[in-house]
């Protein structure tokens, strides 16, 4: 439905009073006056926030527009029965009632959608879509890790502290990609890609299209190397996946830093939360946990112990689409390992 689009497209728009007012908008482009899209009716809906844009289509005539988010966000929180174009606006009718009139922009100089390039079946998406959450997030102050790396034998996404690899071919050379342009994707979405100098172009199916700039001059580390060398390392257990997350969600809603504690000992693992400081625990969360394979230390006065961010550990936890999880763990310094899938992931610990 229209609405929902005109959402989806607007999530890719600039947001915040340092971005260009130009981009805090939606541009409707009727699909007759850019066949090169490759539709002949209806409107392409094309957002762009100065690195990436996203377009999709829409059967809808719409006439052609560059519409504000901040007027059409109350006109899309119900379904849009009805759109006329008034000369200074577009009267936007509801199906809740009522005719919402959000003001015309000036279009000059909003870039549009780049002509269509040749495009590859791009079979790497469902694997980088269980690690692409490890990108550092925008404004982060790290532009490098903003950034999904692809090379010839995979796809790496970090933040210094969160690192994923996602094996397949991610692309014939290194090319690092904005990590946002993958925001709102199905895993399962059947992807094309095309890499030139300049710019990536996705396509999801022939409706929706994303693009952005790619760079080549950016140094980017070896997440499969530092992954692959910790996993002949320590200890790997196998534990169920939902008990875990619920685990870990718990010791996270009791904790104040939202640190939680692993401890690997035999065949059972135990996670600890906490409310206080030192010595002092106001309220605690304690769980063990069955391990299905594998096994920690086997003596009791030597458990390993691990301390992670545990917001980070339920978000790594909510992409693990599989019944199980591999843990690895070395030392109560070393990172802790996340194993599903044929992906890889590792958290950094804090040092209490």
């Amino acid at each position: 439905m229209l609405h929902k689009v005109i959402k989806r497209v607007a999530r890719f728009a600039a947001r915040g009073a340092d971005s260009q007012p130009k981009f805090r908008s939606v541009r409707w482009l009727p699909a007759t006056q850019f066949p090169e899209l490759g539709q002949s009716a209806g409107t392409w809906l094309v957002a762009f926030d100065g690195l990436v844009g996203i377009a999709c289509h829409v059967d809808d005539p719409l006439p052609s527009a560059l519409l504000p988010t901040d007027g059409l966000a109350q006109a899309v929180s119900s379904p849009i029965v009805g759109v006329a174009d008034q000369g200074v606006s577009v009267a936007l009718q509801s199906s809740a009632g009522g005719v919402f009139q959000v003001p015309h922009l000036d279009p000059t100089g909003y870039p549009m959608p780049p002509r269509v390039a040749a495009v590859a079946q791009w079979d790497i998406w469902p694997n980088l879509a269980r690690v692409v959450h490890c990108a550092a997030g925008a404004n982060s102050g790290r532009p490098t890790y903003e950034h999904v790396c692809l090379r010839p034998s995979g796809a790496e996404a970090t933040d210094s502290i969160c690192l994923g690899h996602a094996p397949g071919w991610g692309w014939d050379a290194q090319v690092l990609v904005p990590a946002r342009i993958f925001g709102h994707l199905d895993r399962e979405a059947p992807l094309s890609i095309a890499i030139d100098d300049q710019q990536i172009q996705l396509w999801a199916g022939g409706l929706e299209m994303r693009w952005g700039a790619v760079r080549r001059d950016l140094t980017y580390p070896d997440c499969r190397g530092v992954l692959e060398s910790m996993r002949s390392q320590g200890h790997r257990v196998v534990v169920p996946t939902k008990g875990l997350l619920d685990a870990v969600r718990q010791a996270v809603s009791i904790s104040a830093a939202s640190a939680v504690a692993l401890v690997f000992q035999g065949q059972a693992v135990g996670l600890l939360g906490w409310r206080g400081a030192g010595e002092a625990m106001e309220h605690q969360y304690d769980v063990t946990l069955p391990v299905v394979f594998g096994h920690g230390p086997v003596s009791p006065a030597a458990p390993a112990a691990i301390y992670v961010d545990g917001r980070l550990l339920v978000r790594a936890l909510r992409a693990v689409d599989t019944p199980t999880v591999m843990l690895g763990v070395a030392k109560e310094h070393d990172p802790l390992r996340l194993e599903w899938a044929g992906v890889m992931e590792c958290i950094w610990p804090w040092r209490l």
